[in-house]
């Protein structure tokens, strides 16, 4: 068997009879820096454990074939040289996940614990005299399960307490994780998402093909360029606001005072925050508004404009009343 998948197989075994159930999981790959400051870099934790009663996440390294260091600190797997040491390798992911998850908006509480935990399935720990120095100091032999701890869930179950056991102590670092901690980690070393657009971002791409003017629309506008006065008809969509917001444009680069007037103020924004007419509306050349809220600013200047009651019926007050206030301005 895989030797990865054998490591995954007994401690799921030996955590089953537990309760609560610690979470397990296999390749667990992460990209961030290995500490606060340092350059992100990939990695990958063979097996994830995280155990909701101690609040810790471990993470374990596995390494298949015959394992073995130099005198220099270098760590060979078989003949194969390895970058780093397989401990080192299992305390940078288990930091990385762990702060990959305290970063979570959603996090609420300390920081989990990050531990760690080496497996080689196809050695024996006790191979190693003790007499020699064991494998060094930033290597513990209890943080080993090898050959005889992965021959059976019993014998799993029992060297995952004596990891436990090195870690926790006398338990007074242990915070259990609340159930919404458990759902958040699983959530992101277990992520389900599917990417999907935005409305606004719809919105706002559908804004700006709105007030982009066809090739067809130009050449029309070209034709129509010595006309003093032209009625655009034609159904929704067809491209009259196109039309007006080009012509605009042109008009006010020539050096008119230029007022371009629409209906709703979502379409009137729109126009306003067309790149294209944006200078020209801070040059004060060109003018974008709703015609109600002309209505409004004109009636205001002209002093005809009624002052707006408290409770008005909103028919009234839009269809007549503004209105109203226009045609007494222009006449004023």
């Amino acid at each position: 068997m895989d030797p990865e998948r054998l490591v995954e197989q007994r401690v799921r075994e030996a955590l089953a009879p537990r309760e609560p159930q610690p979470r397990i999981y296999a390749k667990v790959r992460w990209v961030g820096p290995a500490r606060p400051g340092a350059a992100g870099r990939n990695g990958e934790s063979d097996v994830v454990v995280v155990d909701p009663e101690r609040g810790w996440l471990l993470a374990i390294e596995v390494k298949g074939g015959l394992v073995g260091r130099d005198g220099l600190g270098r760590w060979y797997a078989g003949e194969r040289h390895l970058a780093e040491s397989p401990f080192e390798q299992a305390e940078t992911g288990a930091r990385v996940l762990a702060r990959t998850i305290e970063e979570e908006p959603a996090w609420v509480g300390s920081s989990p614990r990050a531990i760690h935990a080496v497996a080689f399935p196809s050695v024996d720990a006790s191979s190693v005299g003790r007499g020699h120095g064991g494998l060094g100091p930033d290597a513990p032999i209890a943080l080993i399960l090898d050959r005889a701890d992965l021959a059976t869930a019993a014998a799993t179950s029992t060297a995952l307490d004596r990891i436990e056991a090195f870690w926790s102590g006398d338990g007074s670092r242990d915070r259990p994780f609340t159930p919404e901690q458990v759902q958040l980690i699983d959530d992101v070393l277990a992520c389900q998402v599917a990417l999907r657009p935005l409305l606004a971002g719809d919105i706002e791409a559908g804004e700006r093909e709105l007030v982009s003017p066809t090739a067809h629309q130009l050449t029309l506008l070209r034709t129509l360029r010595t006309a003093r006065r032209a009625s655009i008809v034609g159904s929704a969509g067809s491209g009259k606001t196109l039309l007006a917001a080009e012509k605009a444009r042109q008009l006010a680069t020539d050096g008119y005072n230029t007022l371009l007037v629409c209906f709703n103020q979502p379409l009137a924004k729109a126009l306003a925050d067309d790149p294209a007419l944006q200078p020209l509306e801070a040059s004060g050349r060109l003018t974008v508004s709703t015609f109600h809220e002309l209505c409004r600013r004109l009636g205001a200047q002209a002093g005809v404009l009624p002052s707006e009651p408290a409770n008005p019926k909103p028919q009234v007050w839009w269809d007549d009343v503004l209105p109203r206030a226009l045609l007494d301005a222009s006449s004023a």
